[in-house]
């Protein structure tokens, strides 16, 4: 694996992919009514429909089969629930070829872009209309718009 030290944050992407993803893993687990382990990752149902019915962290553990990949979604099935897994881009290339192989299809894309917020003098100013704002975690008024 490319080595961390070329790049300006502390953690290579991967690593921060890893951490944030084993977070949110977690996050559903705790909500959810059932949950359950799944190449690596978290598979979690809450009630048909909720948006606790996914499967984060998956392909980080090693090689996914098309049976594996099929299991799953028959569990979720099983529930009245749409298979769902979020997937990084540093996910074993299994689990990609397994989920096409099964009939999955991309449905959205989300990009989780970071910056060294103190090295940001001298740089190109935000594009007109963005703005940075440290969210105040002790003023819950000012948690609550960032939760909006």
């Amino acid at each position: 694996m490319p080595s961390a030290d070329a790049n300006p944050v502390p953690f290579a992407p991967w690593e921060i992919a890893d951490i944030e993803e084993r977070r949110q893993a977690e996050v559903v687990r705790a909500l959810g009514q059932e949950s359950k382990i799944w190449a690596g990752g978290m598979a979690s149902f809450d009630a048909p429909g909720s948006w606790i019915n996914q499967i984060i962290n998956a392909g980080s553990d090693g090689a996914v089969t098309r049976d594996d990949v099929e299991d799953i979604a028959r569990w979720f099935a099983e529930r009245g629930a749409e298979p769902k897994i979020v997937i990084t881009p540093y996910v074993h290339p299994s689990l990609r070829r397994s989920l096409a192989e099964a009939g999955f299809v991309l449905k959205t894309i989300e990009t989780l872009l970071t910056a060294d917020l103190p090295r940001r003098e001298g740089q190109p100013a935000l594009p007109p209309g963005y703005s940075l704002h440290m969210v105040d975690k002790a003023d819950p008024d000012d948690v609550e718009r960032y939760a909006q």
